[in-house]
């Protein structure tokens, strides 16, 4: 995020890797000669870890980009990862890369990957309120650790209903009587879903308050539109 907005950008592995290639060779002609070779494709292609390691290279070139007097040209960049496992493999390559390959080029770059992300990236990490999310989000951090020595920062809870009853509400509910397949019987069920799903998301954001040893920060779910949407739209056609 720059002081004038916001700029976004959609990094391509290749792209990356090409510009990489361009930045150590430093003569454009033989870059270029290089980048356009196909063995130079099929090995980027077959290279396990590669493509990662150059995109987090590239976020971290674009985390140094300075403008006049050495002011750093973005406040924040923010990096959307891929999902648990792929994020976890997206991070945990300079670490095993630098293991594996321990002189060269990309050695180097592994190894300044890593000490960029123990120094300045904060990690965080995003789960919806569900069984498989939250238990995911919580293996994700454990297996960070475990493979890298890095923990996420925050963590973020999103597409929280947070649909709490009054306690008025949840006893009139308790002790409605209605006829049933009624009307009343159909709001009394909405009613009961809501506390149901209320007591579930209270029980997941305990859940992955403990399992990672932090507070999560709440997202409330965005309303629903659609239905509403759509009914106008029926009404239009039959008027």
């Amino acid at each position: 995020m720059s002081k004038d907005g916001f700029e976004v950008v959609d990094l391509e592995p290749q792209f990356a890797m090409d510009e990489y290639v361009d930045k150590v060779v430093r003569v454009r002609a033989l870059s270029s000669r290089i980048t356009g070779s196909e063995v130079y494709r099929k090995f980027f292609a077959a290279a396990p870890g590669l493509p990662e390691l150059v995109l987090l290279g590239r976020i971290q070139a674009f985390s140094n980009e300075a403008i006049a007097h050495g002011a750093s040209r973005w406040q924040s960049i923010v990096v959307d990862c891929p999902s648990s496992g792929h994020g976890l493999l997206m991070l945990e390559t300079p670490f095993a890369a630098f293991r594996a390959v321990s002189i060269g080029p990309f050695s180097r770059l592994a190894s300044q990957i890593m000490e960029w992300l123990k120094a300045e990236v904060r990690i965080g990490v995003v789960a919806i309120p569900e069984e498989m999310a939250v238990v995911e989000a919580i293996e994700f951090a454990e297996d960070l650790k475990e493979r890298t020595g890095l923990a996420p920062s925050l963590v973020i809870l999103n597409r929280m209903r947070q649909d709490v009853l009054s306690p008025e509400a949840r006893q009139a509910i308790a002790d409605s009587e209605v006829e049933i397949d009624s009307a009343d019987q159909a709001l009394l069920d909405c009613g009961a879903r809501v506390q149901r799903r209320s007591r579930l998301e209270a029980f997941h954001l305990k859940r992955l308050s403990k399992g990672l040893g932090m507070s999560p920060i709440i997202l409330r779910e965005l309303a629903n539109t659609r239905p509403a949407t759509i009914a106008k739209a029926l009404s239009a056609e039959s008027a």
